[in-house]
């Protein structure tokens, strides 16, 4: 019954996006860290990929062919995914990092993030309230 009135209100879907939100924040952190590390690769998540699968229909199944998206233990399928930018521009010197690009995509991450978050929460409060009955 609980499954029913939380996927109703898209809360596993919020769950989801606030995953792939946090994944982006430590890829985006791990490139700021490694500025001056010689050779190292800028990460990112590909975002709207995640979300463009995460809001349509979720379908469970058994992988009988290769070429089928992976599925892990819990029968979702695994689409955040780490990407590295293997660009030879050096724009440090020693490596890919733009800081000041680095920290445009985190502003913009945790706005993001925020407006989810607020949204969930929207969610879950509409929720008790229909619960408490007022």
């Amino acid at each position: 019954m609980f499954k029913a009135v939380f996927d109703k209100l898209n809360i596993p879907i919020f769950s989801r996006m606030l995953d792939g939100s946090a994944a982006r924040q430590r890829a985006i952190a791990e490139n700021i860290a490694n500025v001056n590390t010689p050779g190292y690769r800028t990460k990112d998540i590909d975002f709207a990929e995640y979300l463009n699968t995460e809001t349509q229909n979720q379908v469970s199944a058994n992988r009988t062919d290769p070429r089928h998206i992976p599925i892990n233990e819990s029968g979702k399928a695994k689409y955040i995914k780490m990407e590295k930018d293997n660009s030879n521009e050096m724009l440090s010197g020693v490596n890919n990092v733009d800081v000041d690009k680095e920290m445009v995509k985190s502003a913009e991450n945790q706005l993001y993030y925020s407006a989810t978050s607020k949204i969930a929460a929207i969610k879950f409060k509409a929720l008790h309230t229909s619960i408490k009955g007022r």
